[in-house]
């Protein structure tokens, strides 16, 4: 159920294009929403789920790795080789396929760096924001937020705020505007929790209004001015549990005379507003649900204007969501029915599909419904989908991968994994297929994947890793133009410049284990003949970048590559610094590293860094460790307060 309520191997497969018409096996299923009539009509049927999936302990949801920046797949699966198997409508126009990787490079702010932000316009939250004169960071441990003066040679701390949050913290700042968004645990629930400050003195920031909405926060985005937020919720209803007098029987019974009982409001999540504490429930006059059931949790979509009292816009699907995604003019969420979610759960993925709902965003206080669909497979995290003038392509694991010979399950006759872009295009409330390329890497799975316009690139991997180059300039003939094979794999893709592609991953032994971090460059300015021009590997070391794109900093004007680098053997962390030369090869710059913290194993882990003027920062829950650009083994440590 669900609704929408409005207020490698060595050998690979030749991929096949199957332009205009479905693949065999690969059909995208039609999955329309159909509107609900009323509250009583959509209470019915919520309650009709539920008491099918309703057990002796209550609802139990499966625990899939949802969080942002996740898919279903979750990004632990992605690090784990030897596992048991498992623009938009009215967008900027096409680059060349040859110049794409260059034309999508995200910009960065005259003198200082962004948020690595999957889609130009459209940005993303992380725990470290600057505009060039201020730069705020969010202490996880601490629960504060900092602010420092970086406008000149010498950082300083300027004021600090204690935010009551307790965990998933992440901001958004628009000019003098932040929003730190988390949760917090009321009673048995979670809680989002979007606190809006004005910071236009920024030694004496003044708290604003706070948005409270029931539910775990899936993930946010901030774009045309407001502030849009993907919660998932479960139901809390007041369920009975087996333990002393009262049997496993006896607990089902009355459970399900719970449910029975539950009305709309206990399933549609709402919004309160304070200072005025004020409550804005979600409607039910206008909810919508496809044919395969969902679960029984919803999630909503809540459009904020940071400068309002109310939330301009409230969507609720009831069903789990795993993947947001938006570009200026489109967002799309991909759910799953409650059956493939038991399916991934238990580690396979034979016979599973993904559902994607579209909205128009470019009104995003009054989102228009587009159409649904659904593709057979697994999406891997939200580079896994994207919106090119329309068509919404998606990148897919179907079935099982092949694990290491003597390892693992090995994957049922006729359930072996393949790979494939999915072109859809919203045609009267559906998502129709126009377009298929199939076979990229038969037994393996999806470990990286980016669109930069008219190009795709998906990186495949069991033994070795394959690279693909892929053509989408015709949405009904996705073609691959060129393949690279090297070893181990890249989970994050960047562009770079000069039509140069960076890899981030791990490198892998014979029997595919890891053995280290991995930094790769790829010359792709000619598609049909990508090549790889620089690597370097770190043994026995990873990086938060493998699976989190906004640990990864590129610096264009100095051709700088930093991200984070923890060492297994000893625990320590430092910014590593790589430099992308002439040709492509990758230089080692140097290494920084934060003082040791007291109580703590190795050094302080370094989670981001920021450019700003000739200076590099590198952030930590503790301090800073401020490093001239061209110097990057002179450094001083700013402690926070």
């Amino acid at each position: 159920m669900l609704a929408l309520v409005a207020s490698g191997c060595t050998s690979t497969p030749h991929p096949t294009t199957h332009g205009g018409r479905p693949a065999p096996l690969a059909r995208a299923v039609a999955t329309g929403l159909q509107q609900f009539g009323d509250c009583a009509q959509l209470t019915r049927a919520i309650r009709g789920e539920a008491l099918k999936e309703v057990t002796a302990y209550g609802l139990q949801a499966p625990q899939l790795m949802y969080g942002r920046g996740s898919g279903v797949m979750g990004v632990d699966d992605r690090s784990t080789l030897a596992s048991t198997g498992m623009a938009a409508a009215g967008g900027l126009p096409m680059p060349a396929p040859e110049k794409a990787a260059q034309a999508a490079a995200p910009a960065a702010g005259p003198g200082f760096s962004g948020t690595n932000n999957q889609e130009a316009g459209v940005d993303e939250p992380d725990l470290v924001k600057t505009n060039g004169t201020v730069m705020l960071v969010l202490r996880q441990q601490a629960a504060v937020l900092q602010l420092i003066d970086v406008h000149g040679a010498h950082p300083a701390l300027l004021s600090k705020l204690p935010v009551a949050l307790h965990s998933e913290l992440s901001m958004l700042l628009s000019g003098t505007t932040v929003v730190v968004l988390g949760q917090r645990y009321e009673g048995n629930s979670n809680v989002t929790t979007a606190e809006v400050y004005d910071i236009a003195d920024p030694t004496a920031p003044v708290h604003l209004r706070t948005f409270r909405i029931k539910g775990q926060l899936l993930d946010a985005r901030f774009v045309h001015g407001r502030v849009v937020l993907a919660t998932q919720t479960v139901p809390s209803l007041r369920f009975v549990y087996p333990g002393g007098p009262t049997t496993q029987a006896g607990a089902l019974a009355a459970n399900r005379m719970v449910i029975s009982r539950a009305d709309a409001s206990s399933w549609l999540p709402a919004v309160v507003v304070t200072p005025h504490r004020r409550t804005y429930q979600a409607q039910c006059d206008a909810a919508y649900h496809p044919a395969a059931a969902s679960g029984t949790g919803t999630t909503s979509i809540v459009t904020l204007d940071p400068q309002a009292d109310a939330p301009t816009q409230n969507l609720t699907v009831v069903g789990g969501s795993n993947v947001l995604y938006a570009s200026e003019s489109t967002l799309y969420l991909a759910t799953s029915s409650w059956r493939d979610q038991l399916t991934l759960v238990r580690g396979r993925g034979a016979g599973v599909t993904t559902a994607l709902h579209g909205f128009d965003l470019t009104d995003p206080d009054h989102l228009r419904f587009l159409g649904s669909g659904s593709v057979p497979g697994s999406l891997t995290d939200q580079y896994s989908l994207s919106d090119q003038h329309g068509y919404l392509r998606v990148a897919t694991t179907i079935g099982d991968p092949q694990p290491p010979t003597g390892e693992g399950i090995q994957p049922a006759k006729g359930q072996l994994s393949d790979n494939r872009i999915t072109v859809l295009h919203p045609t009267g409330g559906q998502l129709a297929q126009v377009g298929v390329l199939t076979g990229l890497g038969r037994g393996q799975r999806i470990y990286g994947v980016r669109f930069l316009g008219d190009v795709g690139y998906v990186v495949t991997f069991r033994t070795i890793d394959p690279l693909y180059a892929i053509d989408l300039s015709d949405p009904r003939h996705p073609a691959v133009k060129g393949a690279l094979h090297v070893s181990g794999y890249s989970s994050t893709l960047f562009p770079l410049a000069d039509g140069q592609l960076l890899g981030i991953g791990q490198a892998v032994g014979a029997r595919q284990q890891q053995l280290g971090a991995q930094a790769e460059v790829f010359d792709v300015s000619q598609l049909a003949h990508p090549r790889l021009t620089g690597k370097l590997v770190y043994p026995q070391a990873a990086s938060s970048a493998e699976n989190d794109h906004h640990a990864l900093l590129w610096w264009g004007p100095a051709h700088l590559v930093v991200m984070p680098l923890q060492t297994w053997t000893n625990g320590s962390s430092q910014a590593l610094v790589l430099k992308v030369e002439t040709g492509g090869t990758l230089k080692e710059l140097g290494r920084i590293s934060a003082p040791h913290s007291a109580g703590t194993y190795g050094s302080a882990q370094i989670t981001r860094s920021v450019v700003v003027g000739n200076l590099l920062y590198s952030v930590t829950d503790g301090g800073l460790v401020v490093n001239p650009l061209d110097e990057v083994d002179r450094q001083t440590w700013l402690p926070f307060a």
